[in-house]
């Protein structure tokens, strides 16, 4: 059977539904198709023995433009990148919430470990001395009675949960990569950023504290300090003691609304938040630019891009157009 049909234009079509059927074809798309300006590659790092995946994403115009643009890195790749990476190029153009362009540093996993992320970060996200909290390794517990999760993952999960080397990954961003990333690109050096999530919240907070110099715009999303003598927590008591100079610095934090106000184990993570916001207003580390918001609505499962756009408006924002 065949039927005609018009154009927009007017023009009489056919349309032979036996011989000449529209058809989905399966194929594999190219990486620039998914994701505009990013290149990618993977490094090996002695500082953390680990292999890591590292995509780099610059704003639209960065090869045409002449210009340096503030670097922002970030944990969680495999995750962020496709999330926020996209939402970027409507963020640089918003004429409501405008933000500057960043280069975007996204650090994740290559390979199996890309599959195994969820447990596999707690090795590089949480400080050396980090306790876990019982009731959030109970949760765990009742995920493998319930089915959710298999025993002997939850097992390598909780060790390496309680053997974080966050000081080692700290080294390798600071050591290994940055210094490469800054020969490479067009990178403003004094206006460089780490920004994380969850448990790359409680690492970029411990980050923040750790004072290294080329990071001085830091964004911690809902830190996953899980207990009162997290460390990172610690370290703003001992350093607001001593008096410890943060002049130039400027640290981020944000919480989403649920966290705080529904009951789950995610409670742990606002009662540590509102320790640490606090407590920094009542005892500030001298010269430390602090900023923090409660994200209206949101969850810890949908916080991450809502808490990304949080820190780039605080840290990176810009006049509205």
């Amino acid at each position: 059977m065949t039927h005609s049909s018009k154009s927009a234009d007017g023009d009489q079509r056919s349309d032979n539904t036996h011989g000449h059927r529209a058809v989905l074809e399966r194929a594999t798309p190219e990486f620039s198709d998914l994701f505009l300006n990013t290149e990618y590659f993977e490094i090996y790092s002695r500082k953390a023995a680990a292999r890591y995946a590292i995509w780099v994403t610059l704003p639209p115009d960065a090869e045409r433009s002449g210009r340096h643009y503030p670097a922002v890195f970030m944990p969680d790749g495999n995750l962020s990148l496709p999330l926020l990476t996209p939402m970027n190029l409507l963020a640089y153009n918003d004429p409501i919430n405008p933000v500057q362009a960043v280069i975007q540093i996204a650090i994740g996993y290559p390979g199996p470990d890309a599959a195994d992320a969820l447990r596999i970060r707690n090795r590089d996200l949480i400080p050396p001395d980090e306790k876990a909290n019982p009731i959030h390794l109970s949760a765990f517990d009742r995920g493998v009675e319930n089915g959710v999760y298999e025993a002997a993952w939850v097992d390598g999960y909780k060790r390496l949960m309680k053997n974080g080397r966050a000081d080692a990954f700290l080294s390798f961003v600071t050591e290994e990569l940055y210094p490469q990333i800054i020969d490479r690109y067009p990178v403003s050096i004094d206006a460089c950023g780490f920004f994380g999530y969850s448990y790359g919240g409680l690492f970029s907070a411990y980050l923040a504290l750790q004072r290294p110099p080329m990071f001085r715009r830091v964004g911690a999303g809902s830190p996953g300090f899980m207990t009162p003598e997290s460390v990172p927590l610690r370290l703003l008591q001992e350093q607001s003691a001593a008096g410890t100079d943060h002049s130039g610095r400027h640290l981020h934090m944000s919480i989403c609304e649920r966290e705080l106000t529904v009951p789950s184990s995610y409670q742990l993570i606002a009662d540590g938040f509102s320790r640490f916001v606090a407590h920094q207003g009542i005892e500030p580390l001298p010269g430390l630019s602090f900023t923090s918001e409660i994200i209206p609505l949101e969850s810890h499962a949908s916080g991450l891009s809502p808490s990304w756009f949080s820190f780039l408006r605080s840290c990176y924002g810009k006049d509205s157009i």
